[in-house]
């Protein structure tokens, strides 16, 4: 019988050892689950069990265990952001700060009033000297009205690249009011063009926005979405010791404190043009300093593992060569990516061992 029709259809029991470890027995299939940070040794039977924290454990003779979800051989891979001098070469920008008018009460723009019967054309209108241009129109509903007291639906037929829709001084509204109802709506048009070359290496592409505001990004009028590099995480959450185990909070393992939530933005290399110049293009909508923007490429800086006994493990580097070994160590070492330590137990020929097979030694 498969362990997917044991886990689906067999009889279960449930035995709580307390202290959130839970013991599950499915025909042959013995299943431990641990939802604490600490590990816990169980005994079940005439056998004691070693269950880490945050973790389930499959048994499918009630004896031996296959497979824990704590102990996955698998490799993390950190990777690092640099600028492409090929691509960043020549970059240029023009752009202006463009201060936006207020609508008065009177339902007038401080600024040209034209009056027309349909939507004019942003490039009409404003001989392509502005970025945006506002358009107001209103009218009365009576409570005979099919319309009220419904959800209701506006459509605007537009060739503009950004329209804002604004009813009854509300962003979003599903219902109209009874009396005279005001509809105002924000064309804009985007801005900040410049070119750059597609870089030669295979690695990931991200454009860096560090000193924009918000708005939208496209690259060979293709959206690779908003970016808001001036938002700022909080500068209270992050902490110098993180564990993911245990029970889930919003400001478990905060990193990067104080600095922008969104920064990179990856572009798709099929968006790219091989052997041709690409265009960028950013529609600003809160000013920034265009100057700082740069095309980067990512590689792999750094790969570890914490294999497990009895087990395999393939590192790879994404097609680039390990040049050196930083840390190794055969025993119980602890920390992370960034910061392994030895443990209790090691061994002191580790290190050579497996430079050997890294690192050989030329012919």
């Amino acid at each position: 019988m498969s362990m997917e029709k044991v886990l689906t259809y067999g009889d279960v029991k449930h035995t709580d050892y307390g202290h959130s470890t839970t013991v599950r027995i499915s025909l042959s299939l013995f299943k431990i689950k641990r939802f604490e940070n600490g590990d816990r040794n169980v005994t079940f039977g005439d056998r004691t069990y070693n269950i880490p924290g945050w973790s389930v454990g499959i048994l499918p003779d009630c004896k031996s265990e296959v497979y824990n979800t704590a102990e996955v051989n698998t490799q993390t891979t950190i990777r690092e952001k640099v600028s492409s001098q090929r691509t960043n070469k020549g970059f240029k920008w023009q752009w202006r700060s463009e201060k936006i008018e207020h609508m008065t009460y009177e339902d007038r723009v401080d600024g040209s009033v034209i009056t027309a019967n349909r939507l004019l054309d942003q490039k009409v209108v404003t001989n392509d000297a502005s970025d945006y241009l506002w358009y107001l129109t209103g009218f009365h509903l009576e409570g005979s009205d099919p319309l009220f007291g419904k959800r209701v639906k506006l459509r605007v037929n537009t060739r503009g690249h950004i329209l804002h829709a604004v009813v009854n001084k509300k962003h979003i509204v599903r219902n109209l009011r009874h009396g005279f109802n005001q509809i105002v709506l924000l064309s804009a048009t985007v801005g900040l063009p410049t070119t750059f070359q597609t870089p030669k290496k295979r690695e990931g592409v991200v454009v860096d926005l560090l000193g924009m505001g918000k708005g939208h990004a496209w690259v060979n009028g293709k959206s690779i979405g908003r970016y808001w590099p001036s938002y700022l995480a909080n500068e209270n959450d992050c902490s110098s010791h993180c564990d993911f185990r245990g029970a889930y909070y919003d400001n478990k393992c905060v990193t990067n404190c104080g600095k922008p939530t969104q920064r990179w933005y990856h572009i798709p290399r099929s968006y790219l043009n091989k052997g041709k110049e690409n265009t960028l293009i950013l529609f600003e909508e809160f000013g920034g300093v265009p100057l700082n923007i740069d095309i980067q490429i990512t590689r792999v800086k750094k790969v570890c593992a914490k294999p497990y006994a009895g087990s395999t493990l393939e590192l790879s580097c994404h097609d680039r060569t390990i040049k050196n070994i930083n840390f190794v160590s055969f025993g119980n070492p602890h920390g992370n990516c960034d910061n392994f330590q030895k443990g209790t137990c090691d061994s002191s020929t580790a290190l050579s061992v497996i430079e050997k097979v890294f690192c050989p030694p030329p012919l």
